[in-house]
């Protein structure tokens, strides 16, 4: 459902998806992405800083993974 809102709003593409199940974005999908992002990296918020330099470097995968640690996500079938 929520991607065929997508498709609706012209956020994503109806053709790729229908032919092949692939989601492909729309150029109005990238400018909505890129003013999001734009808006977070202008006010240099911690938030924004702690997603983009530090959460990216935290291994998800393995036993001491951030799924692993967290318990939101099962790890012992993650490919390694």
């Amino acid at each position: 459902m929520a991607v065929h809102a997508m498709i609706g709003a012209g956020i994503l593409l109806a053709e790729p998806f229908s032919s092949s199940g692939f989601l492909q974005v729309s150029q109005a999908g990238v400018a909505i992405a890129n003013s999001i992002v734009g808006k977070f990296s202008e006010r240099k918020s911690p938030w924004f800083r702690a997603i983009v330099e530090q959460l990216v470097m935290i291994e998800l995968r393995g036993p001491d993974g951030l799924k692993a640690r967290t318990g939101l996500a099962e790890y012992r079938y993650d490919l390694t």
